[in-house]
């Protein structure tokens, strides 16, 4: 059987306010070619489905979309509901709608739904688990010995009776030791108390996992994170995503082969002086979303909005210089900028609105600054 591991959608997702959802439409259609071309056999979504728990009229519309164009490819569909999600509103309707072969995993009560599939080899069975946090293993497990993640994920795990003889996949949303965080979610939990260690899935043929959006094996071919399918943030801009599909075939016989994906709009950071960036970039798409680091010593009045004729899709401007790498004082305590309060927020105020603040603001700023500092600033 050929499987399509996916995770981490983000329908509904915005950049600065900015809705991707002509990007995210232009991904799912790179999608359909994958399923189509590759020959797979089923679809498994391992969480953040959804940017929001309660996710947008356009969100919902997507994923309307996006489960009817796999629906109609009769191809069975497996979804868990990541920490983004709400389980509740993810899984609404979840009886009626296996009608079409697509199965949603229930808010989490004890049992995680299990989804038992054949091919030429017999029968796979899916384990479909969505994220939780230990408190809700424990209050399922009352008289279980619940302290760590890793611990709540193998109480669940033991409780759902795997035939060890028989081919098994788990769909898992959570922080497993090992894996590398990219800034994408909450970094202070990868390598901290969230984590749960990769040990708890050795039973399952593979682990199909979702959270981090850097696609990497956690342990070889059998736990894997299949990452997002498109970059979200600057923070991925070096990321290399791809679509995973999973072949198993015999107990034990599992390969792994990505498929590269290409956004309809990348994540670039140009760095150098305002000179050198006005002359334009040609390694640079036309609505690609941009970062500027400048390197001149000079503050650029107006550079935003005049580096915004040149890269539509520029997002911040932020300086890299003597001045802005010098955060000390000769006695040793920190200063910004070695600006005054005016200044920083005449700067502050130009890098968000693209232009300076009128005579009539600035003196505003100023006597709220003598307000609160007393005429000290």
């Amino acid at each position: 059987m050929r499987i399509l591991h996916l995770g981490d959608l983000h329908f509904g997702k915005r950049v600065n306010n900015l809705p991707l959802i002509e990007d995210q439409r232009y991904m799912n259609e790179e999608i359909y070619k994958v399923i189509d071309e590759q020959g797979i056999d089923a679809v498994m979504i391992a969480g953040d489905v959804y940017d929001k728990s309660v996710p947008s009229e356009e969100a919902v519309s997507m994923l309307d979309d996006f489960l009817y164009e796999l629906g109609r490819r009769k191809k069975p569909i497996l979804i868990i509901a990541g920490n983004h999600d709400s389980a509740e509103r993810l899984s609404f309707g979840d009886r009626w709608i296996e009608v079409a072969d697509i199965y949603i995993s229930p808010v989490y009560n004890g049992e995680a739904k299990k989804v038992t599939l054949k091919d030429n080899y017999g029968k796979i069975n899916f384990y479909l688990m969505p994220f939780v946090k230990p408190n809700v293993i424990k209050h399922c497990f009352p008289d279980e010995e619940i302290e760590t993640y890793t611990d709540a994920l193998g109480v669940a795990i033991r409780h759902m009776n795997v035939a060890p003889s028989e081919r098994n996949i788990i769909l898992s949303h959570q922080f497993v030791t090992g894996s590398t965080g990219d800034g994408s979610e909450d970094e202070l939990y990868v390598g901290g108390s969230s984590n749960v260690d990769s040990s708890v899935y050795d039973m399952f043929d593979y682990a199909a996992l979702g959270h981090i959006h850097k696609p990497q094996d956690v342990d070889h071919n059998t736990v894997r994170y299949c990452g997002s399918p498109m970059k979200f943030s600057f923070n991925e801009e070096k990321q290399e995503k791809g679509l995973t599909i999973v072949e198993i075939k015999e107990k034990g016989d599992v390969s792994v082969e990505i498929i590269p994906t290409k956004p309809l709009r990348d994540f670039v950071t140009l760095r150098g002086t305002y000179a050198e960036l006005k002359k334009g970039n040609a390694e640079v798409g036309p609505d690609d979303f941009v970062s500027i680091i400048l390197t001149d010593e000079e503050h650029i009045p107006n550079a935003f909005s005049n580096l915004a004729t040149v890269y539509k899709g520029i997002q911040k401007i932020t300086y890299d210089n003597k001045r802005s790498n010098n955060k000390e004082t000769a006695d040793g305590t920190e200063r910004s900028l070695d600006l005054k309060p005016i200044e920083i927020m005449e700067e502050f105020y130009q890098l968000r609105n693209g232009k300076k603040m009128s005579d009539e603001q600035a003196a505003y700023i100023e006597q709220l600054i003598d307000e609160i500092w007393g005429g000290e600033a």
